[in-house]
């Protein structure tokens, strides 16, 4: 399940409540919900016309599965229905992996964010769940995200991955995907 909303009074991200989301509900928080959306058996999950130039930081939550094993997780942001893969994409990230330890990750001149890399080996990713901050989407500069994505391996295994990124070109997007490498969202 994809969700995507923002806070209309705090566009900061921030709830009044300290930061607890209730799962089932954003009304008297101040946020606005924007999105939701459920795949199955799909390669990839769009989201059009969720960004507008009314809030400035938007807050996507998600949880899903990919059937498939050893792959990465994925967004591009869009515009006009189109995915953008032009490689101005740049991310950094610190990956812990089942206990042991952790690792600093970091690429420029990419097409896409990667939010979770593959690393598992024979094992298929049975649970992927997280949070993203997109700041500025809407302005034509540099759009920021920041993460916090953890999964479980079919072993059971996680990988757990905090990090940002930049998309650095003067667009203005008015949408995101996500995608695994390979295989699909269940």
């Amino acid at each position: 399940t994809f969700s995507d909303f923002t806070n209309a009074n705090h566009d900061h991200g921030d709830a009044d409540d300290g930061g607890n989301i209730p799962s089932t509900s954003v009304t008297g928080l101040g946020w606005v919900w924007l999105a939701t959306a459920s795949p199955s058996g799909v390669g990839s999950v769009s989201f059009d016309s969720v960004f507008t130039s009314t809030y400035k930081r938007y807050k996507i939550l998600f949880e899903l599965s990919i059937a498939d094993a050893n792959v990465g997780f994925n967004m591009r942001l869009r515009v006009g229905g189109s995915d953008s893969s032009t490689a101005v994409y740049a991310y950094h990230g610190w990956l812990v992996t089942g206990g042991a330890a952790s690792a600093a990750s970091a690429a420029v001149t990419q097409t896409l964010f990667l939010l979770m890399g593959g690393g598992g080996g024979a094992n298929t990713i049975t649970d992927v769940s997280g949070e993203i901050m997109v700041s500025n989407p809407q302005a034509t500069d540099e759009t920021q995200i920041t993460f916090n994505v953890t999964c479980r391996y079919s072993a059971p295994a996680y990988q757990s991955n905090t990090g940002g990124g930049t998309y650095n070109a003067p667009t203005s997007y008015d949408g995101f995907t996500f995608f695994p490498t390979t295989g699909n969202l269940t």
